[in-house]
């Protein structure tokens, strides 16, 4: 059994995935996608509980809303660390 405490369930998730990931496991939610992650304004209003699928933004368009709890496929996922440097890229950002 994993279990996670935190500020909101991305937090969580993301503490029960590095849990798993230590133990050779994934977990394949939409929460697990390296594309996936919540602006801030989301993971507030939804207390973590989805996020915005990162494409290149077209004008006018609202990007896809995903709930990070529900089913993705093995091959849509990716480890936490993989995840932090594709919303890295996304935003034109690098590590420190």
């Amino acid at each position: 059994m994993w279990e996670a405490e935190g500020e909101d369930l991305l937090v969580c998730l993301v503490d029960v995935r590095q849990q798993l990931e230590a133990d050779g496991l994934n977990l394949c939610c939409q929460g697990a996608r390296p594309d996936v992650w919540p602006s801030g304004q989301l993971r507030q209003f939804t207390n973590g509980r989805f996020g915005y699928v990162l494409t290149s933004p077209s004008v006018g368009k609202t990007p896809e809303e995903v709930d990070l709890f529900a089913p993705a496929d093995v091959g849509e996922i990716g480890t936490v660390e993989e995840q932090r440097d594709a919303v890295l890229r996304f935003h034109g950002l690098r590590h420190l």
